[in-house]
């Protein structure tokens, strides 16, 4: 898939989240249908979380040679940051700000920029971290 192809769907999945739960009240966001899964705010605000260490992960890869960047468990990432205090509307702006800034930053780089790769290191809960395969910024594009 060419860069341009995969800029834009990245940006395409602003309006998707945007769809998804642009229109839901508070009530139904932190309403948890099912025993024990997330509820929609929380699925936004991870949505939101991961992007933002996927971008900060992507300036990386484009400015240094390979770089090893740190992972923690997704759920780490997103409950321990307060999502019922968290505002929809605020997260979903948020969301198609850092997606709209790494795209400008992206396209702005050499035609072979998405070519380059990160090595993700994972750390255990006692704080050891061992490497991850390489891993190349087009897995984390949508699909």
């Amino acid at each position: 898939m060419e860069s341009r192809e995969v800029i834009e769907k990245y940006l395409a999945a602003i309006e998707t989240a945007r769809v998804a739960f642009g229109d839901m009240s508070r009530e139904r966001l932190l309403a948890r249908p099912i025993a024990g899964k997330w509820s929609s705010q929380e699925v936004l605000c991870h949505l939101v979380d991961t992007d933002l260490a996927i971008a900060l992960r992507i300036r990386a890869a484009l400015t240094r040679d390979r770089p090893r960047l740190q992972t923690g468990p997704r759920e780490e990432r997103t409950t321990g940051l307060v999502v019922d205090a968290r505002d929809a509307t605020e997260e979903l702006t948020l969301f198609q700000t850092i997606r709209c800034e790494t795209a400008r930053i992206v396209r702005a780089m050499l035609p072979n920029a998405l070519d380059r790769q990160a090595v993700l290191v994972a750390a255990d809960r006692r704080g050891n971290h061992s490497d991850r395969a390489p891993i190349p910024d087009r897995h984390h594009q949508p699909r």
